[in-house]
């Protein structure tokens, strides 16, 4: 599941409650089972390639997402 707390979770908070509890606009949560750690990965860097894919006319190049970047790196 994604959703994007700012919208769902602490929507009910005013822009400033949800910037002290740590939620941006841009910020979303994903909630994963128990599956392998590069499986989400390779999952989630498909799905990237192929919305890029379709912003860009079909073109086979891949998105520029670093799926398995640390957070704060370039590309995530």
């Amino acid at each position: 599941m994604i959703i994007a707390p700012a919208a769902t979770t602490h929507q009910q908070l005013s822009d400033e409650e949800q910037i002290a509890s740590g939620v941006t606009k841009d910020l979303i949560r994903l909630s994963v089972g128990i599956e392998h750690i590069d499986d989400i990965k390779a999952d989630l860097q498909q799905a990237f390639d192929k919305i890029h894919s379709v912003k860009n006319g079909g073109g086979k190049e891949p998105a520029p997402v670093n799926v398995g970047a640390e957070p704060g790196q370039p590309g995530v």
